[in-house]
């Protein structure tokens, strides 16, 4: 069916655009825009990001320190070692 004839005092010429209209936000279930929850939800992120960055800054931290404690007990393991081998060679000379 063709649509109704307009009305010519009310006549305005159409524009021609090659742009689709502007779409409207989407709302979310809470009434607020889409582009919002999108921002609410990046925002989210980035702060959970940071917080894993400072975990694990935090922990790459703790492992040098574990590492370094690891070296100072390994060299005072070879110290009693030699120390325990020179006595063993003096009692056996003893002997």
């Amino acid at each position: 069916m063709p649509p109704p004839p307009k009305d010519p005092s009310k006549y305005q010429p159409e524009r021609i655009s090659s742009q689709p209209p502007a779409a409207q936000p989407v709302k979310a279930a809470y009434n607020l825009p889409h582009r919002d929850v999108d921002r609410e939800i990046l925002f989210e992120k980035e702060q959970t990001i940071l917080e894993l960055q400072e975990t694990a800054d935090i922990l790459e931290t703790k492992v040098r320190k574990l590492e370094q404690l690891m070296k100072l007990k390994d060299t005072k393991i070879s110290s009693l070692q030699s120390k325990l081998q020179v006595a063993q060679e003096a009692n056996s000379g003893m002997q």
